[in-house]
């Protein structure tokens, strides 16, 4: 991944066939794993109310995410193709929600996988709940520093294309014809 451009409208990366595919792979298991939120702790006269309408709120935050996501790959512009890579446009506030998406889909594989200390090394066997938490948890924490480390990295300084020079005494001159062959002699007997 590479950041292409950074601006107030809209971040850009270049990002290879296999990222997206990644990047699709993980956002569409966003709905299948149990959420990160629920071992939230208030404690207070009014806690049970509190975790109620924060709950509430996530829950409305994930589905406002769910629907953009579907959206991300129809919406006309945000995937681009350049050669064998995509670049990927979308506004900061969107690129920011899907760091978010990522980093849930992450917390929850790793709390499905019942916090584990130490990353769970592969292969892992796709047919297997535990097979695809920790694909997931791995893969969102490539994804999401291979982001991370584009996001911060600078943009690139675009150079405008050197336009040929006119001369003027050069436009006026016929262009040079090649030189005309020779005729070939005939061979001797």
């Amino acid at each position: 991944m590479k950041l292409l451009g950074k601006g107030p409208k809209e971040v850009s990366l270049l990002i290879s066939t296999v990222d997206r595919q990644l990047i699709n792979a993980v956002l569409s298991s966003f709905e299948q794993l149990p959420r990160s939120d629920r071992t939230l702790s208030i404690s207070g006269e009014f806690a049970e109310a509190e975790k109620e309408l924060l709950h509430a709120a996530l829950r409305d935050q994930r589905i406002e995410q769910w629907e953009w996501f579907t959206e991300l790959s129809a919406a006309k512009g945000t995937w681009t193709r350049l050669g064998r890579n995509w670049k990927l446009s979308l506004p900061p506030d969107r690129m920011e929600s899907l760091l978010q998406m990522l980093n849930d889909i992450r917390v929850s594989a790793w709390k499905f996988l019942e916090c584990p200390e130490d990353l769970p090394r592969g292969p892992y066997s796709p047919d297997t709940l535990d097979g695809v938490a920790g694909w997931l948890l791995l893969t969102t924490g490539y994804l999401q520093s291979h982001l991370l480390q584009a996001l911060e990295s600078e943009a690139p300084d675009r150079k405008p294309r050197k336009k040929a020079k006119t001369n003027s005494k050069a436009a006026q001159k016929p262009a040079k014809k090649p030189p005309a062959k020779k005729p070939k002699r005939p061979k001797k007997d």
